[in-house]
């Protein structure tokens, strides 16, 4: 029973993700945003610096904006590029929509559209509106790709139903086209944005691969199974709820004539 109470506490830790441990300096987007304290480039980068070690993935975005800006370091795009594909490959939606407005405006680095949509995909997969609405504007205008009004459309329903006014423009009105549909690399951040980071903070930074979770169930169904207890936690409701589905949807018995 003990093992059985690890492997659970095991389970709900990979569920939860990691926490962000009361020791740690201020999150680095706080000083680069100014948010609840100064702005303050110099120190974000300081902070961001210590934390990459560590992998915390807003740190990996915070570099990857100062290097694209050129705050309190030299602009260079390699490494911004590099600090946001780190940080998009651990599923950072705000880098991954960066990397995708680096393609697609070519800054240094050559245009490619078919590296944005892929990096767009993958953010608007995990609803970031932002995202959304400029896979649909792509599509309705063509850009790098043929034009698809039924994919456009179907995007900009998506970022409208988050409440993206651009996007219901765009359903409503079938010639609207916006040439400025990525937003721009400067340092102001919408309130959504913000959220996410917050988020982040807050002990969403850290995805434990899936394999870890499987693993963790399927030596709890096995210590089940071994156990006096059989079936008692996991599979015996399983097994019921099947069998009684089953009881239910069976046919009712003839009636003698």
């Amino acid at each position: 029973m003990h093992v059985k109470v690890v492997v659970l506490i095991i389970g709900c830790l990979l569920l939860s993700g990691e926490s962000w441990p009361a020791d740690r300096p201020v999150s680095p987007y706080r000083y680069y945003f100014g948010h609840g304290v100064p702005q303050d480039y110099a120190r974000a980068y300081e902070i961001a610096r210590e934390l990459a070690e560590s992998r915390d993935v807003i740190s990996w975005f915070v570099l990857g904006k100062l290097y694209e800006n050129g705050q309190a370091v030299g602009k260079d795009m390699d490494e911004a590029m590099r600090w946001y594909r780190q940080a998009a490959e651990r599923g950072l939606v705000l880098a991954q929509f960066r990397l995708a407005a680096i393609y697609l405006g070519g800054d240094g680095i050559g245009r490619n559209v078919g590296e944005a949509i892929k990096w767009l995909r993958l953010a608007a997969a995990d609803d970031y509106m932002h995202a959304q609405y400029a896979l649909g504007m792509i599509h309705r205008i063509g850009d790098g790709t043929e034009r698809d009004e039924a994919q456009a459309r179907k995007w900009f329903r998506r970022a409208a139903n988050q409440g993206h006014l651009q996007a219901v423009f765009a359903i409503k009105d079938g010639s609207f086209t916006d040439g400025q549909y990525i937003k721009d690399a400067s340092s102001a951040i919408p309130v959504g944005d913000m959220k996410i980071l917050f988020a982040t903070e807050k002990g969403r930074n850290y995805k434990p691969p899936k394999i870890l979770l499987y693993i963790a169930i399927a030596i709890l169904i096995f210590l089940e199974i071994k156990s006096k207890h059989k079936y008692i936690f996991t599979i015996k409701p399983i097994l019921l709820t099947w069998q009684r589905k089953r009881k239910d949807c069976s046919p009712p018995p003839e009636r003698p004539p």
